[in-house]
């Protein structure tokens, strides 16, 4: 909610459309706007703050976490977020180092520059896999013989109008 935009899908009457109303509804909009930022900037990560100096004590990290990941010159609210892939262990034992999965990629942080949020994977997960029983049977091979494609046929990719294609020959260095 704070940190898209709600999209109206109405339309209102044009009979009623002036420029100071829009410029009235467009002022509200952006104030309502700023007001919510603030808001979220100032309330929630704040207690987000600490509440992970409570969990760091409490709870390690495992695999699957969703964290915020600090930066010191970005502010908070642009903080990016990151799921836990992979845990590194010193000789010490304790977990220093953390690989993650961004939008942009794979990152490797130090423990001390996450802030885990309160959502984990396994909070998300709502269905679980389950297993064939042992008495399964199916007749799956047969079907697919009988739906196979002869592989002794070449396939030469054509274009929608029938243009045969030829494949691009790209320099591999």
């Amino acid at each position: 909610m704070f940190l898209q935009e709600v999209k109206e899908a109405g339309i209102s009457d044009l009979d009623f459309l002036d420029s100071k109303s829009l410029n009235k509804r467009y002022t509200y909009r952006q104030r309502l706007r700023q007001d919510l930022r603030k808001r979220f900037r100032s309330e929630y990560l704040g207690q987000l703050r600490q509440y992970e100096k409570i969990m760091r004590n409490s709870k390690a990290l495992v695999i699957g976490d969703v964290v915020l990941i600090s930066s010191d010159n970005t502010k908070r609210l642009d903080w990016s977020l990151g799921k836990v892939i992979e845990l590194f262990t010193l000789q010490d034992g304790n977990i220093r180092l953390v690989k993650l999965k961004t939008k942009n990629g794979e990152v490797l942080r130090r423990v001390l520059r996450l802030y885990p949020l309160e959502v984990t994977e396994h909070e998300r997960v709502m269905y679980q896999k389950y297993d064939k029983p042992e008495n399964f049977t199916c007749d799956e091979t047969s079907e697919l013989e009988r739906y196979s494609v002869d592989k002794t046929e070449s396939y030469e990719p054509t274009s929608r109008y029938g243009r045969k294609l030829k494949q691009v020959e790209r320099l591999v260095l």
